[in-house]
């Protein structure tokens, strides 16, 4: 049963890391959407003169809307991230490789983005002797039952 339960909390991890990873590109996909308006909107003035800066409100606030669902996107993405490398202690190679990518990317958005930052790497500097006990099958290497312990 342990192992029935570990076997589903290694999948759980698995899920909010990958999940967690795809939300932190709901920030770069928020500023590419508000980079396109922004040209919208300033292509459109610089064609028609005499262009009011009401009528560019509405392009640039589409703009700041994208970049906002983005910047929730990426922060319900970094609490899953958490809840992958803390909480369920998800420690697989590739996600923790993909850990200090992010971490370090995190450093330059200042204040909270730095703060994460430093902590997670703090984080995965103490813990990096850690291992799951998984091997790449999923299956786990520890448990009593398996092939390796019985012979």
């Amino acid at each position: 049963m342990t192992t029935a339960v570990t076997g589903r909390n290694h999948r759980a991890g698995a899920l909010f890391a990958v999940w967690g990873i795809l939300l932190q590109l709901g920030m770069v996909a928020g500023l590419a959407v508000t980079i396109f308006a922004m040209i919208q909107a300033f292509s459109h003035m610089a064609s028609q003169p005499g262009t009011s800066p009401d009528s560019m409100a509405s392009t640039i606030s589409l703009g700041l809307y994208a970049t906002a669902a983005g910047l929730v996107l990426a922060l319900i993405g970094a609490v899953f991230l958490f809840i992958a490398l803390i909480g369920m202690k998800y420690h697989e190679a590739w996600f923790r490789s993909a850990m200090w990518v992010i971490s370090i990317l995190w450093l330059f958005s200042f204040p909270v983005g730095t703060i994460l930052g430093v902590v997670v790497i703090i984080y995965l500097v103490k813990n990096r002797s850690e291992n799951t006990g998984f091997s790449t099958t999923g299956s786990c290497a520890h448990s009593k039952g398996s092939a390796s312990s019985r012979a």
